[in-house]
């Protein structure tokens, strides 16, 4: 884990427990609302509670206090659990509320407020806090994948590949075990040399049909040392290339919980807007206008009065406060209240019908947009498919040509240049003399397995050639696993024998 890794999930750790605590009070909410009974109260008082910050400033916070009475006729009293900079009321007032029958001053007015504010700033905080430690965990605080080092042997003298001849089986007291033996005719001596593998706890023999040789590096001279490289030769276990590759089904896992969260969101944003959609088809729309701003620490509430039709004149305190103010004293605004219940009042703005809707909403698609990030961040450029390229190997004639890395060019389009670490060569006979075939391997992390690239035939050795050489550049389409492929031998050209060990000498 790197220091950024831990940063991240230590911001991670915050996000979930304010998430948690967003759970917890939903689950209060909840089990409060089970057991509770619903009445008419009055609004007696707005209990002010004055506190001072950490900037030496004075905030006040205005509770109300409710007034009912239980089914017996005792009147109780109850402050209510939610404070507003605002005052929610007026005194005198009346609102729906629900209290507990064991408890009649556990009691709180029958609104959003009061009911789900908590969760909701908790659970707004938490996602936020939580999806960008997650957002930024995933991009930017995973250590870096180390790439697999090709093969590089210890260096000796000469370099080749060995045609394998057989496979010795020995038991051990650890269980069988397996010793490759395989033959090679030095170029320059004409000698030739039998090397054995360290012994496999597999049997190999299943990857000899594609893979005849390996590749050796080796000393000259009476007990001179030599490595044979069985990198290659690996157990064949058919269900892994189908399988995906480790971690994959769990990453897909942990990437449905931000999609759970946003779709939940987004579905809280849907259950709000929904009332207050209803709301403006059955209220009525009449002009009126502000007659003072009451401020406090948080920002500055409307006070407004209207005439409802054939009533008489209202005096509302909006519920919304805002930095800076959404009005000023005098100005006229258009209000919109039911006829039932004028008390209800509203100014006909987006902000006061659509707030909390949005919030919840914005959290929504903010929690959908971190999983197409993430998923952006993981997903590979793959190339695209249908490229068109034969099988075979570029081979200059007469005279050398530039290496590889001087003959590179653009890919056809849907192929992908890489250079790949040679597996061996392949030895044919055919009517018109024996023809060789370089290997190369290629590890699919995508799908978990491995593939097998041959170049064309060659009407030459090309050992003497490729004494220094240990990866080969392959053109070919990585999601076509039998598709076509070139492999690029340009840095080859056809010598006769005697050619080439005089060069091989010199």
């Amino acid at each position: 884990m790197t220091a950024e890794a831990l940063i991240f999930g230590g911001v991670m750790l915050v996000g979930l427990a304010l998430l948690a605590g967003a759970a917890w009070a939903i689950l209060a909410e909840l089990s409060f609302r089970a057991g509770a009974r619903m009445t008419d109260a009055r609004i007696v008082e707005m209990r002010p509670s004055t506190s001072r910050g950490s900037d030496g400033r004075d905030s006040t916070v205005y509770y109300p206090v409710l007034e009912f009475a239980l089914p017996d006729g005792q009147a109780v009293r109850a402050v209510g659990p939610i404070g507003s900079g605002a005052p929610c009321c007026e005194v005198g007032d009346v609102v729906a509320i629900r209290y507990d029958p064991s408890n009649p001053r556990r009691a709180a007015q029958d609104s959003f407020e009061d009911s789900w504010l908590l969760p909701t700033v908790l659970g707004g905080f938490g996602s936020l806090v939580f999806g960008m430690g997650l957002l930024f965990f995933r991009v930017f605080g995973g250590a870096p994948a180390a790439k697999a080092p090709a093969y590089a042997p210890p260096q000796f003298q000469e370099r080749g590949l060995a045609r394998i001849t057989r496979v010795q089986r020995t038991d051990t007291a650890d269980g069988p075990r397996w010793v490759v033996q395989a033959r090679l005719t030095d170029p320059l001596t004409n000698e030739e040399r039998v090397f054995e593998g360290a012994p496999l706890d597999f049997d190999p023999k299943a990857r000899f049909a594609v893979l005849p040789t390996l590749l050796v590096q080796y000393d000259r001279g009476p007990g001179a040392g030599y490595v044979l490289d069985q990198t290659i030769l690996q157990p064949v276990r058919p269900a892994a290339a189908a399988a995906p590759p480790a971690g994959r089904e769990s990453r897909s896992l942990v990437g449905l919980v931000p999609i759970g969260i946003g779709v939940a969101f987004l579905a809280g944003a849907a259950a709000l807007a929904w009332p207050q959609t209803a709301f403006i088809r059955a209220s009525q729309s009449v002009p009126g206008r502000v007659v003072d701003m009451r401020v406090t620490s948080g920002g500055a509430s409307p006070v407004f009065v209207f005439t409802p039709r054939g009533g008489s004149e209202q005096r509302v305190t909006s519920r919304i406060v805002s930095n800076p103010p959404c009005c000023e004293v005098g100005e006229e605004v258009t209000v919109r209240y039911r006829p039932e219940a004028p008390r209800d009042a509203r100014i006909a703005s987006f902000m006061d019908a659509f707030l909390w809707p949005t919030v919840l909403g914005g959290f929504g698609l903010f929690w959908l947009g971190i999983v197409v990030m993430s998923g952006m961040s993981e997903r590979a450029p793959a190339p695209r498919p249908g490229g068109r390229a034969q099988g075979g190997a570029g081979v200059a004639r007469g005279r050398p040509a530039p290496g590889p890395r001087a003959q590179a060019a653009a890919a056809p389009a849907g192929l992908a240049a890489i250079e790949l670490p040679l597996a061996g060569l392949r030895r044919a006979e055919t009517q018109s003399g024996p023809r060789w075939f370089v290997q190369a391997r290629w590890q699919d992390q995508a799908r978990g397995g491995e593939r097998i690239f041959e170049s064309a035939p060659l009407p030459f050795d090309p050992v003497p050639q490729m004494r220094d050489r240990t990866s080969v550049r392959v053109l070919f389409d990585p999601g076509l696993p039998e598709g076509p492929h070139q492999m690029d031998l340009a840095f080859l050209h056809d010598l006769d024998a005697d050619a080439a060990r005089v060069r091989r000498q010199g």
